[in-house]
């Protein structure tokens, strides 16, 4: 059975990455991260850092507190209280799993 059969016929097409989300919580979260990386990546910030434009990138995600935030929400949400209450784990998720997936 093919792992995409449960997503829509326009997100099978949009998904060339075969990226397939478990959980249908995390999409307004990577929604908003992919509008920040959106608003980020224009003509006028890649002449600005044309050296470090992709390590800038990954910084306006990081450093947005409404994006830390949003995920915090998201763990709270779906992760036992143990883990959504141990801010150690939540910032290790945040600062060091998302930026290393997302660049």
């Amino acid at each position: 059975m093919d792992k995409k059969s449960s997503l829509s016929l326009s997100l099978q097409n949009l998904d060339e990455g075969n990226l397939v989300f478990p959980r249908t919580e995390l999409i307004p979260f990577l929604r908003h991260v992919d509008n920040n990386v959106r608003e980020f990546t224009c003509d006028g910030n890649l002449k600005r850092f044309p050296k470090k434009f992709l390590e800038m990138c990954r910084s306006s995600v990081l450093n947005n507190k409404e994006l830390e935030v949003d995920f915090r929400l998201l763990i709270a949400s779906v992760s036992s209280v143990e883990v959504a209450s141990n801010c150690e784990v939540v910032d290790g998720l945040f600062y060091c799993t998302l930026a290393t997936k997302l660049f």
